[in-house]
């Protein structure tokens, strides 16, 4: 097999997000008098799976997202450290998943958004914890291939470009070279013809016959 075919991104098509989504909002929207630790942990885990899905967070950046990332007036969020920090717009799910977390985020002297919901620390998520219930949620929903975060990392990245974001722009977003980023958006037959047929003009600018 082609050794750069083995490396190129997976992302979620539309109909596995679909499926993933519809299984993941149920557990965002659980309403209760008193919330038990197993339904905020719930709660908590589905906000995650959607927020890494609208942000493009690493896995890594959203383990070390504090409270001061969060830019409310702004509606984004500050990630990565140094000359490679980036800012992140939130879309209105985004939104919404961040703060129905916050409402049941237990209180805490440690300033990391999501964080485990037993006392008395209350201390960072892991990696694996992370890894384990977003691969459970893939299951749920009956996907056939291994549900993982830096997938749905690649599902947003995707999704920009099946808008028509500019390449520059999911770069930006996602804090990689433009380079990068150009696997997520192949050139369509009609983008090469187009192409080529732009180089049959005279000199005064109408087509070749």
């Amino acid at each position: 097999m082609n050794q750069s075919r083995q490396h190129l991104p997976r992302w979620l098509n539309r109909q596995e997000q679909d499926a993933l989504l519809q299984v993941v909002e149920k557990d965002l929207r659980l309403l209760y008098p008193v919330f038990t630790k197993r339904q905020i942990t719930r709660r908590r885990n589905a906000a995650i799976v959607i927020f890494l899905l609208h942000t493009g967070l690493r896995v890594s950046e959203l383990l070390n997202l504090r409270l001061g990332d969060l830019k409310a007036e702004e509606w984004s969020v500050r990630a990565g450290k140094g000359r490679k920090a980036r800012t992140i717009p939130l879309n209105a799910a985004s939104r919404k998943a961040l703060a129905a977390w916050l409402q049941v985020r237990p209180d805490n002297p440690t300033d990391f958004v999501f964080v485990t919901v037993e006392r008395p620390h209350h201390a960072p998520l892991s990696l694996r914890g992370v890894e384990q219930f977003v691969a459970r949620y893939g299951r749920l929903a009956g996907l056939p291939r291994l549900v993982t975060p830096t997938m749905l990392r690649h599902t947003f990245a995707k999704n920009l470009a099946d808008t028509g974001a500019p390449v520059e722009s999911i770069a930006a977003l996602l804090g990689r070279s433009v380079e990068d980023v150009r696997v997520y958006v192949p050139l369509a037959p009609t983008d090469l013809r187009q192409a080529v047929e732009a180089l049959a003009k005279t000199e005064n600018g109408n087509p070749v016959p």
